[in-house]
């Protein structure tokens, strides 16, 4: 006859090791903290606010346009309500309300300030809100970078809101096209190593060496160049040739652009195309430039088509388009090109050619081709610049997460790798050499690859026991007395 027997005891398995219990109590501990993120995220948006609760510039530190003082900036920061905080040059704030801004003029302040500071964090949702500011008083904004650009308002000859950064200007509509423009103009162009590259008379002829020091130009064959860039990835390249219809023409031989696009993509390359008339002189033009520049110091977009400007003529239009799929291009063309450069003196190209350039017609058209936003901010999150960043955060939380649960992870190495005491001398020699091996690989491979599955195998272990524990046995038990009730009722 089968009997059943009770049990009113619970049998405890054997003990939880020690890193299960601490992994047990960071579970429970992030439970916490998530049920709680109303006020992390209330005290994270605290600190944001607090961050920029005021524009704190040091004014004196900033490149400001000519002829404004850093003693009679203003610095502004829109309010919720449509009005405007702002901190006057002599430290007295004001708030200018909706209404008020509206009529207000640069005398209704304490002290009239020649120019408005505005962070470009603090910018508005809607260009308008600058039309309750002081009329007449520029508007300037201060990027990341703490690069300062000034924004004009439309203009009676039909000009809309334009972005400048002295005599490079931009178009904008709207706020969002407003920081688009900002991330191109501000953004690294030209470092202190640029690859300035010059068409070779031969065009069969390889990439020419990199010279250290001051920097050079670098002579390449036409038939080279596509192939010249596998050696310049994530790097500025500059060349200056003539441009037809979308093909480069040098001595009688010819190469689409659209070739050059595709490879520079490929390597991620901030490619600069002059188009010249004279390839040669704006050759030279830009490296007199390049060479008196401070050492170590680089161009933005903008400082670098202010090169070609002439500070007493008209401004630099630039337009921003889509270039290839992860690629912008930043553009700027002659409204009027001229088909020959004019007679001119001999000493006036030669004591200062770029200030002459476009005046001359000898550059018509500059492009440049660069990551655009998304691609650029994938490339700046990565730590090890040949690893994509989505990989390299990846291997960062499995290798944290492997750590947490390191038993776990070492035994699963373990069993996939195990190394045996040898019998012999030769094994020992062996075991010398794999050892270090056998440790360095679980550290560089193993731990940030396979510890996030290691750690959530120890995590969903830890939950069954709980459930276990908490559901299964109590219910198993339950069940059991039930059905040894019912054998003594029937026996």
């Amino acid at each position: 006859m089968l009997t059943l027997t009770e049990s009113t005891s619970f049998k405890s398995r054997r003990d939880t090791p020690w890193n299960q219990r601490l992994l047990l109590l960071c579970i429970l501990l992030l439970v916490s903290v998530f049920s709680n993120a109303g006020i992390i995220s209330g005290l994270a948006k605290l600190g944001k606010a607090g961050k920029h609760a005021d524009v704190d510039v040091n004014l004196p530190k900033l490149d400001l346009p000519d002829g404004i003082d850093a003693d009679a900036v203003a610095k502004i920061k829109p309010q919720s309500d449509g009005s405007w905080h702002v901190e006057q040059p002599d430290g007295s704030v004001k708030v200018l309300s909706a209404a008020e801004g509206a009529i207000v003029g640069v005398d209704h302040l304490t002290v009239g300030p020649k120019a408005l500071l505005i962070d470009a964090f603090d910018l508005p949702k809607d260009l308008s809100a600058f039309e309750r500011l002081p009329k007449g008083t520029p508007i300037l904004i201060r990027s990341k970078h703490n690069e300062v650009f000034e924004l004009t308002p439309p203009s009676d000859n039909g000009a809309g809101w334009m972005v400048k950064q002295r005599q490079v200007q931009m178009s904008v509509t709207d706020t969002s096209q407003l920081k688009n423009a900002l991330w191109h103009l501000e953004r690294p162009l030209i470092s202190s190593q640029p690859n300035v590259l010059q068409l070779a008379k031969s065009s069969n002829m390889p990439l020419a060496e990199k010279a250290y020091g001051k920097p050079g130009t670098r002579d390449v064959g036409l038939n080279q160049l596509v192939d010249a860039l596998d050696d310049m990835k994530r790097e500025t390249v500059v060349l200056s040739a003539s441009l037809r219809d979308g093909v480069i023409v040098h001595k009688g031989e010819s190469l689409p652009v659209h070739e050059l696009l595709i490879k520079a993509e490929k390597n991620d390359i901030n490619l600069v195309l002059l188009d010249s008339a004279e390839p040669t002189k704006s050759t030279k033009a830009l490296m007199k430039r390049l060479n008196e520049r401070e050492p170590d110091v680089g161009w933005t977009t903008a400082q670098f088509f202010n090169q070609f400007s002439d500070p007493k003529g008209p401004a630099l239009d630039l337009s921003v388009h889509a270039s290839g799929n992860s690629q912008s291009l930043v553009q700027w063309q002659s409204k009027t090109v001229k088909t020959e450069t004019p007679k001119s003196p001999e000493g006036s190209l030669a004591e200062d050619l770029t200030a002459h350039l476009i005046s001359h017609a000898v550059v018509r058209t500059i492009q440049i081709h660069h990551p655009d936003e998304e691609r650029s901010s994938e490339l700046d999150a990565r730590i090890i610049p040949w690893l994509p960043s989505g990989l390299q955060m990846y291997m960062l939380v499995s290798g944290f997460l492997g750590i947490l649960a390191l038993a776990t992870t070492w035994r699963t190495w373990q069993r996939l790798w195990t190394i045996r005491k040898p019998q012999q001398a030769v094994g020992w020699l062996l075991i010398i050499v794999t050892w270090p091996l056998h440790k360095l690989l679980f550290l560089l491979l193993f731990l940030p690859f396979a510890g996030f599955f290691c750690f959530w195998y120890v995590v969903l272990t830890v939950l069954w026991r709980v459930v276990d524990f908490l559901v299964v046995r109590p219910i198993s038990w339950m069940l059991l007395k039930a059905r040894v009730n019912r054998m003594k009722r029937r026996g």
